[in-house]
């Protein structure tokens, strides 16, 4: 029924992908900066999914901090 938010399974089953919440509690990053982060950025930004399912590997952690 349902599939693991925080995870899929595929070439890369061993890297953790995060939410954006997951992101700003890593980072100290309001929601709403990593969201106009997410907007402005997005062609920097590595993620997995769309929309609501759109993950980020820890490699976007370092963007997101720029």
């Amino acid at each position: 029924m349902a599939e693991p938010e925080t995870q899929r399974r595929g070439d890369s089953a061993d890297e953790k992908l995060y939410t954006l919440s997951e992101i700003s509690q890593k980072t100290n990053i309001s929601m709403p900066t990593l969201q106009r982060y997410k907007k402005m950025y997005q062609d920097r930004i590595p993620s997995v999914g769309q929309g609501r399912k759109q993950r980020y590997p820890d490699s976007a952690l370092p963007v997101f901090d720029e």
